[in-house]
This record gives structure tokens, sequence and C-alpha cells, in this order.
């Protein structure tokens, strides 16, 4: 009888024991794996920080050759070295140890310019509404007006939502849940748009089976249309109903070949003699606005400046935003 408790105490300290093993193992491995985390932050961290520098030196890269371009040329297009970018990339890589570059520059003078909507005698707004009922973003014309009118409140400075049907000012977008203010000024980003009434996600990004209209519209801008460097759907905008697909084609058939004269926009207007009101007057081969992307990148982590700059003939590009991604 006296040598069963002594049986148990024994059990009950291999028991002990057994558990303390296995709480130091689950200790240890916890360890190891912060550890192993941690050591994998700080390499990810610094990995992130050389990308940065990589892309920065990618972007003053591209900046470069728009400043050079500037001098040398009193009109752009799609042939020259600041659209063609690849082969600087590839290069551009060679001076570093590790990691690849990308460059790319993208004229945002090709684009619809948002906040030339405003002080418009009604040019700028015809545009816009040509490109909104383009078959790519399938909207209804009273869609299309409604939209317009929203826009043009969001960006004027008064808080009088106007006669058009679809116009909203700060009454209507308080009595939101959320409530937001209403912009009353220009748009900083495109992305803003989202923002205004009548404007979803898909009509911004696009969907399955329809483009979005934020690859064509810019936050920066004069108000005029490159025809050297705009996108076939912003062509298309430059009359009611679209121009067509055949008229596109020769346009960009036109400035493809190296051998014509793209100083002028006579040689679009030329083509397009047949388009009826035709908005010459906004018209440009001249480019001010441009959006530099320098992308640095790892095995596995990637760091990209986006950044608007402005170019002035004889002046160094001013930048007007930046963001790290």
């Amino acid at each position: 009888m006296i040598g069963r408790p002594v049986r148990n105490n024994r059990g009950m300290a291999l028991l002990l024991t057994v558990l303390v093993v296995s709480l130091l193992m689950v200790v240890i491995m916890e360890f190891n794996r912060t550890m192993r985390s941690d050591l994998q932050s700080a390499v990810n961290l610094r990995e992130g920080i050389r990308l940065v520098y990589m892309a920065r030196s990618g972007f003053n890269t591209s900046l470069a050759l728009l400043y050079a371009d500037g001098l040398e040329s009193d009109h752009d297009s799609l042939r020259e070295v600041w659209a063609n970018l690849e082969l600087f990339s590839v290069y551009g890589s060679g001076f570093f140890e590790q990691g690849d570059l990308a460059m790319q520059v993208e004229d945002l003078s090709g684009r619809l310019q948002i906040n030339a909507l405003v002080d418009d005698n009604g040019t700028q707004e015809e545009l816009w509404k040509n490109f909104l009922l383009l078959p790519e973003f399938d909207l209804e014309p009273g869609k299309a007006d409604e939209i317009l009118d929203a826009l043009k409140d969001w960006l004027d400075a008064d808080d009088d939502p106007g006669l058009g049907v679809g116009g909203a000012e700060q009454s209507y977008y308080r009595s939101l849940d959320p409530p937001y203010g209403c912009r009353n000024g220009p748009v900083e980003a495109a992305e803003e748009l989202l923002l205004v009434k009548g404007i979803d996600r898909e009509l911004l990004y696009g969907g399955d089976e329809r483009r979005g209209i934020l690859e064509y519209v810019t936050a920066h801008g004069t108000g005029k249309i490159n025809v050297n460097t705009a996108p076939a759907v912003v062509l298309k905008s430059l009359a009611p109903g679209g121009i067509s697909q055949d008229l596109v084609d020769e346009l960009t058939a036109y400035r493809e070949n190296e051998d014509n004269d793209l100083s002028s926009p006579s040689w679009a207007t030329s083509i397009l003699t047949s388009v009826p009101d035709l908005p010459a007057a906004l018209l440009t081969t001249a480019s001010s606005h441009f959006e530099i992307r320098a992308t640095a990148m790892s095995a596995r982590v990637s760091r990209s400046i986006i950044a608007a700059v402005r170019r002035d003939k004889g002046k160094k590009p001013e930048i007007l935003s930046w963001k790290i991604e």
C-alpha cells in the first residue's frame, strides 16, 4: 500500500516532463518562425529601399530624356525616344548588380483632360459627350448627359447645381452614407472621378465586357489633344457618333510611317475632311504633360515610382504628382 503512491508520483513526473518538453518545442518553433519572419521582413525592407533608389534612377533618366526632347523638337509623337524606352530599360538594368529596371513615359496630352471642362465654351463638353457615348462604354445618351452635368458641378467653384438634370452639389454628396464634400475645384487625380455622381467602378475601371474610361482621361493638361499620341478611343471621340474605325486606322497608319511629317495637326485634319464638327481648335501635335513610370524589380519585391510632370518649352520639367508603389 505504501509503494503505490510512489509509482503514481513517478508517472506524474514523467507526464510533467513530457508536457514541459512539448511546451519548449512549441516555444522554440514559434521563436524560430518569428525570427525567420523578422529576417525576411528585414531583407524585404533592405531590398525595397535599394529598389526605390533604382526606380529613382529610372525616373531621372526618363525626365532627362523628356527635357532633351523638348529642346530639340516643337512636336511630339510616338516615334520619339521617350515613347520607346524598352532598349533604355535593358541597358539601364546593366548598371545594377541585382534587379531589373523598366521605364515608361506616357503622353497625357493624348488623353481627355478632366479639368478643362470648366470655363469651356462648349467644345470640351461636346468632346466628352462623344467620348462617353462610344460603344466601348455602353452608356445611354441620358446617362452620359447626367454624368457630364455632375462632373461639371464637381469641378466648378459654385454650389449651384445648374439646370442640368444630373447636376449634384454639396447637398447631394452630404446626404450620402458615408457623406463627403463636393470638390468644387480641379481634381488632383483621375481616380477621383469615382466620387462623382453617376460614375461607378465598372465605368471607371472597366469590367469583363466593357472598357473603363480611366486609361483615356487625366487630371493634367491644357485641354488640347495631341493627335500624334492619342489612343484610338480618344481619336474616335473627335466627332459626334464617333469617327469610323477605317478613319482611325488611317490616322494610326499615317503617324506610324516615319516618312510622314507630324509637325502640324493639319495632317490629321486632311484625313478627316469628311468628318462634321471636327474640333480642330483642340488638336495639337505638341505635348506638355506626361506620366513617368519607373519600376525596379528583384526576384521577390518590386517598387514603382509614378509621377506626372509638366514640360514647358526650354524649361526643366516640373513634377506635379508623385507616388511610390
